[in-house]
């Protein structure tokens, strides 16, 4: 997996179903982590939020927020999901 520059790389990646990496940012493709933290996922042609804000580190905290505004989200809450449109 290439390590990309940024974690906005990381998060458009997971939105085109990419891998990317920006240190412990990771998109699998199907799945993005900060660190071990599972924030989304991809399910039946939807993406499903996994994790709820507030982040529990600061540099997580900024991986969430590469990842809602990637997506056009006011705030990250678990268990929304919404059609991969983009």
């Amino acid at each position: 997996m290439a390590s990309t520059r940024t974690p906005y790389h990381v998060a458009e990646a997971f939105v085109r179903g990419e891998p990317a990496q920006a240190g412990a940012f990771v998109s699998h493709g199907d799945t993005i982590y900060s660190y071990a933290l599972k924030l989304a996922h991809r399910h039946n042609g939807e993406i499903e939020i996994d994790a709820s804000e507030p982040a529990p580190s600061v540099t997580t905290a900024r991986h969430m927020n590469a990842l809602k505004l990637t997506l056009g989200l006011g705030k990250l809450r678990a268990g929304e999901r919404f059609r991969n449109d983009f």
